[in-house]
């Protein structure tokens, strides 16, 4: 549609799970990803998306993150929301 644009939150939500990180999962560096990451497991390192604005990050309660978390959108899970501040860039 002439003039339309694409909402990122709608696309990455109704996207499937492209990278999961299981609760037995432990990842000792960074993770680089593209379009979708849930984590249930434990990340040691920073968590960052490439270029792609509808990429997300989706943390449950068991899932855990020890570095800097860049991302254009995410859901946390509390208690997590009371962790992070999203940032509007």
């Amino acid at each position: 549609m002439k003039g339309s644009r694409s909402n990122p939150a709608k696309s990455a939500s109704s996207s499937a799970v492209d990278t999961l990180i299981g609760r037995q999962t432990e990842i000792l560096s960074g993770v680089l990803f593209a379009r979708i990451l849930h984590v249930d497991g434990r990340i040691k390192g920073g968590v960052s998306t490439e270029t792609d604005k509808s990429s997300a990050l989706w943390a449950s309660e068991s899932g855990t993150i020890e570095g800097n978390v860049t991302v254009p959108i995410s859901s946390l899970t509390a208690p997590w929301r009371e962790m992070f501040m999203p940032v509007n860039a």
